[in-house]
């Protein structure tokens, strides 16, 4: 068996209106970090068993541009805490 913990860092990044107006009050985003934890069981030679769960503290993502309910789907986990479960069979 084996087990992994992964830590996802997103940097602190500032709102793109910041960068055409210095005197901008958008608000920017801190930076963020989610934890992932998965474990593996070989329980033959040939097969393996995954399970996981991304984000694993349930973190909602951040608003983005100071807009109640925005967010970057590409850039932050917008589905909450999810699980997985993957077979393994090598002929």
């Amino acid at each position: 068996m084996s087990a992994l913990v992964r830590w996802r860092h997103i940097g602190a990044m500032i709102d793109a209106s910041k960068v055409t107006n210095a005197a901008s009050t958008t608000p920017g985003v801190k930076a963020y970090d989610y934890f992932d934890l998965s474990l593996r069981v070989d329980p033959a030679e040939r097969f393996s068993l995954r399970f996981g769960v991304n984000n694993l503290f349930d973190k909602t993502p951040p608003v983005v541009s100071g807009v109640l309910g925005q967010t970057d789907a590409s850039t932050y986990d917008v589905l909450g805490r999810t699980y997985y479960l993957a077979a393994t069979a090598r002929f």
